[in-house]
């Protein structure tokens, strides 16, 4: 499973920045784009207000965490690190950048919304085992609103990538069916050649079976079988 949900924490974002003037005011505008949904593009703004207030929003949320140390939010703290990195570059961006825009401000601008991003999708494919309860319902969901409102996600790609863990949560290993002849449907190559370890294989809650590699880039874009088309998720 932490291996598939690794595969969660790769996809891939292309981001470009442009700066523009409203009025006085500076206003850098980055447009992301991924393959994780169909004509997944849209424009994230950034403006000197819209980074503090992002910034305030953080702040307070480390201060909540600090407030109660008794109950730690994650079993490794690895959100809470999350959530003091995110605040840190937050900083240090306002801090830096909106006195005029040059090429390096628009670079910093750019490297911090894809950082922003990768916090994003890191915190979206965590296994709910390791978050406690109660900051899952609350100090863990605020977090992850905050990313998605500052990142201006539309509900489309929040759709797919939903779509794309239950779909992943939902694969089960097991040994590669090498008795049974045949292959994986999607590579079409066999379950295992001679003297090279075989690949991991998963079965579909519909009982179809495939490579984990070829059924996670499968599922990228649809969530469904690719032999059956049956939904790729809890079975009723």
């Amino acid at each position: 499973m932490q291996r598939r949900l690794q595969s969660l924490r790769m996809d891939g974002y292309a981001t470009q920045c442009h700066a523009l003037y409203v009025g006085a005011k500076l206003v850098y505008r980055v447009t992301i784009q991924t393959a994780i949904a169909p004509n997944a593009t849209w424009v994230a703004g950034v403006s000197k207000a819209k980074l503090e207030a992002f910034r305030v929003q953080l702040a307070r949320l480390v201060e909540a965490m600090h407030t109660d140390p008794t109950e730690p939010w994650s079993a490794d703290g690895h959100i809470e690190r999350l959530l003091e990195h995110v605040l840190d570059i937050a900083t240090k961006l306002h801090a830096t950048t909106f006195a005029a825009s040059t090429d390096d401000d628009r670079d910093l601008v750019e490297r911090f919304v894809f950082e922003v991003l990768s916090a994003y999708t890191l915190l979206t494919s965590l296994e709910v085992a390791d978050v406690s309860a109660s900051a899952l319902a609350n100090q863990v969901l605020h977090f992850y609103v905050i990313l998605r409102e500052f990142l201006m996600i539309p509900d489309d790609v929040t759709s797919a990538r939903n779509r794309l863990a239950i779909a992943v949560m939902n694969l089960t290993d097991i040994e590669p069916p090498t008795a049974l002849g045949g292959g994986c449907s999607i590579c079409l190559e066999p379950w295992q050649h001679a003297n090279v370890p075989a690949l991991a294989t998963v079965q579909l809650p519909c009982g179809h079976v495939y490579h984990e590699e070829c059924v996670i880039e499968w599922i990228r874009q649809n969530a469904n079988c690719p032999v059956c088309r049956a939904v790729i998720g809890p079975v009723p």
